[in-house]
């Protein structure tokens, strides 16, 4: 059974909670390890830059969360090299991506993915 929502409701009445836990553009404080992006085994991340998320807000989580993460192009952000433990402060953030199967009964084939509700970390600034 599915539930239908306006999209006027998503950060109105409606939340929607992460993989982190936290309620999706809730500025958190996330301590990982930068991971290889063959780590989930997905064609998808192969060009994404991958963290390990075991720690919110200082808290431990039930279980690491892998999750790919973003910096803003114009700061001077940058993700360290695979290994490399760290702590960060964003929000997680998502939003849909893919191809809905109906849409080729209207265009041609390609390899994707199916659609769905995508989620990623977004830094704001590497803790100190």
């Amino acid at each position: 059974m599915s539930n239908t929502i306006d999209h006027s409701q998503i950060g109105g009445p409606v939340t929607i909670t992460g993989l982190l836990g936290k309620p999706i553009g809730q500025l958190i404080t996330a301590t990982g390890t930068v991971v290889d992006p063959d780590t989930r085994r997905m064609r998808s991340d192969s060009d994404k830059q991958l963290l390990q998320i075991e720690y919110v807000n200082n808290q431990p989580l039930p279980q690491p969360v892998i999750i790919p993460v973003r910096v803003f192009a114009w700061e001077s952000t940058e993700i360290p090299p695979i290994g490399t433990e760290f702590s960060c402060f964003g929000y997680e953030t998502g939003g849909m991506e893919g191809v809905p199967e109906e849409a080729f009964d209207y265009i041609s084939p390609v390899a994707t993915t199916q659609y769905h509700f995508y989620t990623h970390f977004q830094v704001c600034k590497i803790a100190q």
